[in-house]
């Protein structure tokens, strides 16, 4: 199965980063996180987008995202995860 998440409009984000990834009896969870940089003068207005290749199942997919501020990534903080989209587990032919 391909996933695709668009990160809609954004400043200077090269892309998203997988970061974590379990597979429970129930559920797959992906962790992301954006991939960003500094620009010296003027930001680069960008729309950052991955494409998640995982294993045809019929669990429930839950995206999540690393919410963590500045200084938090700066302390080395653990990532804070957000629940960004859930999809529903689909029924498999036999």
């Amino acid at each position: 199965m391909v996933i695709a998440v668009l990160g809609g409009s954004r400043w200077n984000a090269a892309g998203l980063s997988f970061v974590a990834g379990t597979a429970g009896e129930t559920e797959i969870v992906i962790g992301l996180d954006w991939l960003t940089y500094q620009s010296m003068e003027k930001a680069d207005k960008v729309v950052p987008y991955a494409f998640l290749v995982v294993p045809r199942s019929g669990k429930a997919i839950r995206i999540q995202f690393d919410d963590r501020d500045l200084g938090e990534r700066v302390k080395n903080a653990p990532p804070k995860w957000r629940d960004c989209h859930t999809f529903p587990k689909i029924s498999l032919p036999k």
